[in-house]
């Protein structure tokens, strides 16, 4: 008996749990009107929004120098293009779940070639609301 329990428990548990997956094959493009971002000829910029159940209510609303941008639901990426400079990306999330204050995660990056492809990760961390990371392809 103890043990179909914790067999069911951990199926239950993987069955919550995000997945990230390398490239974008196996992830949906965000579609629609996405504000003031390029996305014709060298996109360098990816960020990608892990698949899965856990976390999947929280919102992960992208700004970039502080102009919100466009919103991921879990298993979307968007890609676009940014020149060479500086630069803030953040990821807002989770208001409700933080008591009416929004969790807030900023990555300062900085592009000084344009044809190298940056890519991020977002995915839900227990307690933190949604996180935003770089990570190699």
């Amino acid at each position: 008996m103890m043990r179909n329990l914790i067999i069911a428990l951990t199926i239950f548990i993987g069955g919550c749990s995000t997945h990230n997956r390398i490239g974008i094959e196996s992830y949906k493009k965000l579609d629609g009107e996405v504000a003031r971002l390029t996305t014709s000829g060298q996109n360098n910029i990816i960020i990608k929004r892990d698949k899965g159940f856990f976390g999947s209510a929280l919102k992960a609303n992208i700004y970039l120098d502080g102009e919100k941008k466009f919103t991921l639901k879990p298993g979307q990426y968007y890609q676009f293009t940014l020149t060479t400079g500086d630069y803030f990306i953040m990821l807002e999330s989770a208001k409700g779940a933080n008591l009416g204050t929004a969790f807030k995660r900023s990555l300062r990056i900085s592009i000084k070639d344009q044809s190298e492809k940056r890519h991020f990760r977002v995915f839900p961390m227990p307690m933190q609301g949604m996180v935003i990371e770089e990570i190699s392809e």
